[in-house]
């Protein structure tokens, strides 16, 4: 006759305020709070860099990367570690479906297999390991701790047996046709849900037509090669990482609403300009990213804090309607009207100072050329080519 003991076991999940995991803690002994001594037997993993770098128990597991990870193994009797590189093989989907490990020969070994249900349920796991590593559909990471066996979206939990989220969709509202539980609209075979926080950037692509990008402040390595793309991402790194940019990151950070950037040069030449340009219900930014701002003389701010004061319009106009528009319509003075003065005095102020730019105490200045879309230095190089331009023009008269 065999006896069982089952001691209850204590989990805990810590989350960021932007809904990444950034540690996972279990114990195993007595229900009550525990004493250090009591503990017969701990395990914690801790997410770094947004997800990216991965610790079990203290020590770096795993590393990843756009096209897999790095994984360590610590060599015996010694404090370091050995890295051996694995790559995904993945569908159109995201779905991973192969990971092969990297050897001497020039095809790599193939170490997991995996082949899916459409809304995310294994079918099979081939005849190699299928728990090599965690992320599977979507490339999201399989949690099965305790039998929970669910996908880490971020923002909301998947279980793709039932194909239902743990919660309503935070965007629900904009869709009152679509149940708030189901998994993209029940198109799981063209379609996925990166994570519920959207900020879409829409820019023209190399076959010149418009392209919509859903920007990830957490996941910035699978970009676009594309100037508009990254000189967004400069700019939203270079704001915040500067102390300012409060704007731009709610916005990338808030799971209920919907913001667009768009290349200001997609618009018709009377259109153009960097402004806050709501239409048909969208909150829509036209941003010029690489045109500063001149005022008093000579100074200078970057397309960078400019497109944090659109920001503040945006967030504002989406957090408090009513007043935002009142404002709108009151004027005051040089600052045209009450919310570009909310505006310049308070985001806009506080985000040219982290960034050491000038402070306008007016709504007044001219755009030129610069650099990128960090800098407020005049770009020469652009002027000496319009000024060649002219020049020509002028001599073949």
């Amino acid at each position: 006759m065999n006896s069982f003991v089952l001691l209850p076991v204590t989990i805990t999940n810590d989350y960021t305020l932007m809904t990444r995991q950034v540690r996972k803690q279990s114990a195993v002994g007595s229900s009550r709070e525990l004493a250090p001594s009591e503990i017969q037997f701990a395990d914690s993993t801790d997410y770094l860099l947004g997800g990216l770098l991965t610790l079990k128990n203290g020590r770096i597991d795993k590393y990843q990367f756009d096209e897999g990870y790095c994984k360590a193994a610590k060599v015996s009797n010694t404090s370091q570690d050995n890295f051996t590189f694995y790559y995904y093989n993945r569908d159109h989907l995201g779905n991973v479906r192969q990971v092969a490990k990297a050897t001497r020969s020039k095809n790599g070994t193939i170490v997991q297999t995996m082949d899916y249900y459409p809304f995310g349920a294994r079918l099979c796991d081939g005849t190699t390991d299928s728990n090599v590593q965690s992320r599977r559909y979507n490339g999201k990471e399989f949690d099965q701790m305790h039998g929970l066996n669910a996908y880490d979206y971020g923002a909301r939990q998947y279980n793709p047996v039932l194909a239902r989220w743990d919660r309503v969709d935070p965007l629900c509202e904009k869709y009152y046709s679509i149940s708030p539980y189901v998994y993209c609209t029940n198109n799981p075979v063209n379609a996925i849900d990166p994570d519920g926080r959207i900020v879409y950037l829409r820019y023209r692509g190399e076959n010149g037509k418009i392209v919509q990008f859903a920007f990830d402040p957490q996941n910035q390595q699978n970009i676009p090669n594309n100037s508009f793309v990254r000189d967004f991402v400069s700019a939203y790194n270079y704001n915040i990482e500067n102390g300012g940019g409060e704007n731009m990151f709610n916005a990338a950070n808030d799971p209920n609403r919907e913001y667009f950037v768009a290349d200001a040069n997609i618009y018709n030449p009377e259109k153009r300009g960097t402004a806050y340009d709501p239409q048909y219900g969208e909150r829509i930014i036209k941003w010029e990213s690489r045109k500063g701002l001149r005022f008093d003389g000579d100074k200078r701010q970057s397309p960078a804090t400019r497109l944090e004061h659109e920001f503040d319009h945006a967030v504002d106009d989406a957090r408090n309607g009513n007043a935002h528009r009142l404002r709108r319509r009151e004027p005051a003075g040089p600052f045209v009207n009450k919310e570009e003065q909310r505006v310049i005095e308070g985001t806009e102020s506080k985000t040219a100072r982290a960034n050491g730019e000038d402070i306008r105490r007016h709504h007044h200045g001219s755009v030129y050329d610069v650099k990128s879309s960090t800098s407020t230095e005049e770009n020469w190089k652009f002027i000496r080519s319009l000024l060649n331009f002219v020049n020509g023009a002028l001599q073949a008269q």
